[in-house]
Protein backbone atom coordinates (compact mmCIF):
# COMPACT_ATOMS: atom_id res chain seq x y z
CA UNK A 1 0.00 0.00 0.00
CA UNK A 2 1.58 3.52 -1.20
CA UNK A 3 2.19 6.19 1.54
CA UNK A 4 -0.17 9.20 1.66
CA UNK A 5 2.37 11.47 -0.20
CA UNK A 6 2.89 8.07 -2.60
CA UNK A 7 -0.89 7.35 -3.36
CA UNK A 8 -1.07 11.47 -4.18
CA UNK A 9 1.48 11.67 -6.59
CA UNK A 10 -0.58 7.80 -7.89
CA UNK A 11 -3.42 9.97 -8.37
CA UNK A 12 -2.44 13.14 -10.11
CA UNK A 13 -0.38 10.79 -12.86
CA UNK A 14 -3.89 9.20 -13.53
CA UNK A 15 -4.88 12.36 -15.75
CA UNK A 16 -2.79 15.90 -14.79
CA UNK A 17 -4.80 17.62 -16.52
CA UNK A 18 -8.35 16.57 -15.03
CA UNK A 19 -6.55 16.82 -11.76
CA UNK A 20 -5.45 20.22 -11.96
CA UNK A 21 -8.95 21.07 -13.75
CA UNK A 22 -10.78 19.67 -11.06
CA UNK A 23 -8.22 21.22 -8.15
CA UNK A 24 -9.03 24.08 -9.06
CA UNK A 25 -13.26 24.24 -9.86
CA UNK A 26 -14.86 22.25 -7.47
CA UNK A 27 -17.63 22.57 -5.45
CA UNK A 28 -15.05 23.19 -2.21
CA UNK A 29 -13.02 26.01 -3.50
CA UNK A 30 -10.47 24.11 -1.93
CA UNK A 31 -7.18 22.91 -4.29
CA UNK A 32 -6.14 19.39 -3.46
CA UNK A 33 -3.06 19.52 -2.91
CA UNK A 34 -3.52 21.83 -0.07
CA UNK A 35 -6.67 19.60 1.71
CA UNK A 36 -4.04 16.33 1.18
CA UNK A 37 -0.90 18.44 2.68
CA UNK A 38 -3.12 19.85 6.01
CA UNK A 39 -5.42 16.28 6.03
CA UNK A 40 -1.56 14.61 6.24
CA UNK A 41 -0.24 17.48 8.78
CA UNK A 42 -3.28 17.12 10.79
CA UNK A 43 -3.46 13.19 10.71
CA UNK A 44 0.09 12.91 11.82
CA UNK A 45 -0.02 15.30 14.78
CA UNK A 46 -3.23 13.89 15.88
CA UNK A 47 -1.39 10.15 15.78
CA UNK A 48 2.30 10.67 16.95
CA UNK A 49 2.37 14.27 18.62
CA UNK A 50 -0.90 14.63 20.85
CA UNK A 51 -2.59 16.39 18.50
CA UNK A 52 0.17 19.41 18.36
CA UNK A 53 1.10 20.66 15.19
CA UNK A 54 3.69 23.13 14.37
CA UNK A 55 2.45 26.80 13.66
CA UNK A 56 5.36 26.86 10.81
CA UNK A 57 4.20 24.01 8.76
CA UNK A 58 0.46 25.76 8.47
CA UNK A 59 2.37 29.49 7.32
CA UNK A 60 4.15 27.54 5.01
CA UNK A 61 1.36 28.24 2.46
CA UNK A 62 -1.49 30.75 2.91
CA UNK A 63 -4.18 28.38 1.29
CA UNK A 64 -2.65 25.66 4.11
CA UNK A 65 -3.45 27.57 6.97
CA UNK A 66 -7.26 28.65 5.69
CA UNK A 67 -7.90 25.05 4.73
CA UNK A 68 -6.89 24.18 8.48
CA UNK A 69 -8.80 26.93 10.05
CA UNK A 70 -11.82 25.98 7.95
CA UNK A 71 -11.78 21.85 8.49
CA UNK A 72 -10.45 21.75 12.28
CA UNK A 73 -10.56 23.84 15.52
CA UNK A 74 -7.39 24.85 17.40
CA UNK A 75 -5.98 26.52 20.49
CA UNK A 76 -2.54 28.40 20.81
CA UNK A 77 -0.23 26.54 22.79
CA UNK A 78 2.53 29.20 22.40
CA UNK A 79 3.33 31.00 19.24
CA UNK A 80 5.04 28.58 17.82
CA UNK A 81 2.48 25.20 18.27
CA UNK A 82 -1.01 24.85 18.18
CA UNK A 83 -3.78 22.07 19.57
CA UNK A 84 -5.89 20.38 17.52
CA UNK A 85 -9.48 20.25 19.02
CA UNK A 86 -11.61 17.58 17.49
CA UNK A 87 -15.36 18.47 17.65
CA UNK A 88 -18.38 17.30 15.98
CA UNK A 89 -19.45 20.26 13.79
CA UNK A 90 -16.14 20.82 12.45
CA UNK A 91 -15.71 16.85 12.16
CA UNK A 92 -19.03 16.65 10.16
CA UNK A 93 -17.55 19.39 7.86
CA UNK A 94 -14.61 17.25 7.53
CA UNK A 95 -16.23 14.45 6.31
CA UNK A 96 -18.43 16.44 3.55
CA UNK A 97 -14.83 17.88 2.51
CA UNK A 98 -13.36 14.72 2.20
CA UNK A 99 -16.27 13.02 0.15
CA UNK A 100 -16.31 15.56 -2.14
CA UNK A 101 -12.73 15.44 -2.55
CA UNK A 102 -12.93 11.14 -3.37
CA UNK A 103 -15.93 12.10 -5.65
CA UNK A 104 -13.56 14.62 -7.43
CA UNK A 105 -11.23 11.58 -7.59
CA UNK A 106 -13.90 9.19 -8.96
CA UNK A 107 -15.18 11.67 -11.82
CA UNK A 108 -11.25 12.51 -13.02
CA UNK A 109 -10.97 8.13 -13.13
CA UNK A 110 -14.26 7.83 -15.06
CA UNK A 111 -13.40 10.60 -17.19
CA UNK A 112 -10.06 8.88 -18.42
CA UNK A 113 -11.60 5.58 -18.70
CA UNK A 114 -14.27 7.30 -20.98
CA UNK A 115 -17.05 5.95 -18.42
CA UNK A 116 -20.76 7.75 -17.46
CA UNK A 117 -20.60 9.55 -14.46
Amino acid sequence: MPSGDNLFKLIKKIDPYSFEKHSSENNMNIEFDAMWKVLSKARHSIIHSKSIIKVSELKSNKHYGEVFDYLFYSISLDENSIQIKLDHKKFETLIKRFSEFAFQIFKIISEKENLEI
